[in-house]
């Protein structure tokens, strides 16, 4: 069946940072695909600085390789979520770890697999 994961990447105002979010969606997503599930993905990207209004909305934020699997859906449309706050990691080498929908509770990450509420 069709898996769906909304997630979200709490970063700070460095483009750094940004560049390993990308990094590590696409390993996720690769993953998956490798997994032969179909998968949508969803992200959200805000800063630290960010409010509300500004966070609601940045929707799309994929480079063009992946702009057909980063797309915005309802809340209702997932049943995981991925939280990533970039301050959990010590390394770029942490941030880009192998992630799959079998090893995120592994991963430093916080994980919810859960239906997103």
């Amino acid at each position: 069946g069709q898996k769906a994961v909304r997630v979200h990447y709490k970063l700070s105002n460095s483009s750094k940072e940004t560049m390993n979010a990308y990094t590590l969606l696409m390993k996720v997503v690769l993953d998956v695909k490798q997994e032969k599930e179909e998968l949508k993905v969803a992200t959200m990207v805000f800063s630290k600085d960010d409010d509300r209004d500004k966070i609601a909305n940045k929707t799309k934020i994929a480079p063009k390789e992946v702009k057909e699997i980063v797309v915005d859906y309802a809340v209702v449309d997932f049943d995981h979520e991925l939280s990533i706050d970039f301050s959990d990691y010590g390394t770029e080498a942490n941030a880009t770890a192998k992630l799959s929908l079998q090893n995120l509770e592994k991963a430093p990450v916080k994980y919810f697999d859960k239906k997103a509420q």
